[in-house]
This record gives structure tokens, C-alpha cells and sequence, in this order.
């Protein structure tokens, strides 16, 4: 029986308190016989291999029928992920995570894209939804829903 060929890279700009992040390329046969060359992220922690299923980063870069030997395998892999495609598939990555991330600001007249990674200071815990739909600017200059945030600051 032919085994997966795999490997690993790190994209240490997308390292977060979940681990380090890597990017795991491999090729196999896929249950509907075709063999398929595909990337996606993980986190390493203390061991562990984590992902988000839906989450994080999925990529198909190729497909292709034929008996899944070793040798078709390894051709395939090769042809998919030589290093000329390394940095394609960085910047793939990269993309996913910045659009995964990137937010417009629901704040009247405002409608600016922001970074929704960027935690609130304040008050996290009471403001998190403030975080994730207000950009930063309007929250610290009060035109994030104002007379909420100041309900909820003085009654934490």
C-alpha cells in the first residue's frame, strides 16, 4: 500500500496562543479515486496538532485520475508543491487570514475595513462584540454605539 507523501512549512507571521502555525501539504487518494493534492493549516502546541474544521486554511492545488501507486504519489506531490509553489501557497494562506479578519465598521458614516484580530482594551470581556464590529478608531473616539459602551463601563 502506497503511503502519503507529506510535509510541513511554518508561517511563523500567523503564530498566535494557539501555537505555531504550519501548513501541512499533502497528497492522497480521495474516496471518489481521484488523487488530490491539498494544503491546510494547523497549530502545534506542546505536541498537538490542532485546526478548525471550516475554519482555517483548506486549499486543493491539484487533481488527477490514475491508480494512486507510490510513484504516482510522489510525482504528483512533487509536481503540486515544488519550491516554486512554496511561496504561492504563503501568500495564499496569508490572504485567507487577512480576509478572514478584516471587518467593516457598522458605525454611522464611518464604514472603514479594520483588522478584527485587534482586541479591545477597555473592557474585553463586556465589549467583545463591540471589537468585532467597530472599528478601532470609532471605539475609542465614542462613535461605536456611545451610550452603550458607557452603560456597560459603568455598570462593570
Amino acid at each position: 500500500m502506497a503511503r502519503e507523501p507529506k510535509q510541513t512549512f511554518p508561517i511563523p507571521a500567523l503564530d498566535s496562543e494557539r501555537g505555531t502555525f504550519e501548513i501541512e501539504l499533502s497528497t492522497r487518494k480521495h474516496s471518489n479515486g481521484q488523487i488530490v493534492s491539498a494544503a491546510h493549516g494547523q497549530n502545534v502546541r506542546d505536541g498537538m496538532v490542532t485546526f478548525m474544521l471550516y475554519g482555517d486554511f483548506s486549499k486543493t492545488y491539484m487533481r488527477a485520475t490514475g491508480t494512486a501507486t507510490q510513484r504516482a504519489l510522489d510525482t504528483q506531490h512533487a509536481t503540486a508543491f515544488g519550491p516554486a509553489m512554496l511561496p504561492q501557497i504563503t501568500a495564499d494562506c496569508l490572504a485567507f487570514y487577512a480576509e478572514k479578519n478584516s471587518k467593516t465598521c457598522i458605525a454611522r458614516d464611518c464604514g472603514r475595513a479594520f483588522d478584527s484580530s485587534i482586541p479591545e482594551t477597555r473592557n474585553p470581556a463586556a465589549l467583545r462584540s463591540f471589537s468585532e464590529r467597530y472599528c478601532p478608531a470609532c471605539r475609542e473616539g465614542g462613535n461605536a454605539g456611545s451610550e452603550v459602551i458607557t452603560a456597560i463601563t459603568a455598570a462593570a
